[in-house]
């Protein structure tokens, strides 16, 4: 079992509703790729801020913020317990923690004015003004690297430095654990799961948002599962090679998640070793803690 299975499972035990905290489950359409619950899963338990948008609609964080406080303050409003379930750290902490937006940081004129440049260019840019985002973001996410650009050209300061200052007071009464196993472990299952995903239909799905002819600037086209492709598909690489380096992106993307948890207050439950039921006793004994 992997961390969705688990907390499906979980929120069945205690009743719960499932609140994504995956920034790429929101697009309609990426299914496969993003390991979305599945319809028959969704009937089990209810799940919410999944398929939000389509794959060429902007979505960011304040976005996610606002939906998802608002999907918990339903859920509270009639008695049942939210299960916040991913991995994108950022969202994780917005919700959980009084995480506020840097004000008075657009400017139209400003953005016309990056809009000239190439990505590259602003990437080199943000490197000099901001190097702690520089080292968060992908050099190819266009849009948050020419938000954070943006951010250090209206304001003077950093919007690394501006979130860092932010206060980590605790919105909720909440318990956050993080799953992980050894590495060697956590790889391996990473490379079966790209190769389960390819016999899904992984290819296809990968195939249809690249026929969108989005461009680099949509989030959705610099998800892990699908960008790997797009040299395939123009004829630059093998689909060997391919998967090879989605199995890569993944396992590295893994080991940024697991440095982000490092940093926030989670339990940790290394699942190596340990059976179903003992995983799911351990997870009962946390889940209690905020429950009692």
């Amino acid at each position: 079992m992997g961390k969705s299975a688990f907390a499906l499972a979980l929120a069945q035990e205690l009743g719960a509703e499932i609140v994504s905290a995956d920034s790429m489950q929101v697009y309609r359409k990426l299914n496969i790729g993003t390991a979305k619950p599945s319809p028959e899963e969704q009937q089990l338990v209810p799940h919410h801020l999944i398929d939000l948008v389509e794959p060429w609609e902007n979505f960011d964080l304040a976005k996610y913020q606002q939906l998802a406080l608002s999907a918990i303050g339903d859920i509270h409003s009639r008695g049942k317990l939210p299960l916040l379930t991913g991995g994108t750290g950022l969202y994780v902490r917005a919700v959980l923690e009084d995480y506020l937006f840097p004000q008075k940081s657009a400017d139209k004129n400003v953005r016309a004015q990056l809009e000239s440049f190439t990505t590259e260019q602003l990437y080199a840019r943000l490197e000099e003004v901001d190097p702690d985002s520089a080292l968060r973001l992908h050099p190819n996410d266009r849009r948050r690297i020419e938000r954070a650009v943006e951010v250090f050209l209206v304001t003077g300061k950093p919007i690394s430095q501006q979130q860092a200052q932010m206060s980590r007071k605790k919105r909720y009464r909440s318990l956050a654990f993080c799953l992980t196993r050894e590495r060697s472990e956590l790889y391996e299952r990473i490379n079966k799961r790209v190769d389960l995903m390819m016999e899904q239909g992984l290819l296809a799905e990968a195939k249809m948002l690249y026929e969108l002819k989005l461009d680099d600037s949509h989030t959705a086209m610099q998800a892990i599962g699908y960008k790997e492709f797009f040299p395939y598909f123009r004829g630059e690489c093998t689909l060997e090679e391919a998967v090879s380096i989605l199995k890569r992106n993944t396992r590295r993307y893994a080991k940024r998640q697991l440095s982000w948890f490092r940093q926030e207050d989670v339990v940790w439950l290394n699942l190596t070793g340990l059976s179903g039921e003992e995983v799911m006793r351990q997870l009962k004994e946390l889940a209690a803690q905020i429950l009692f």
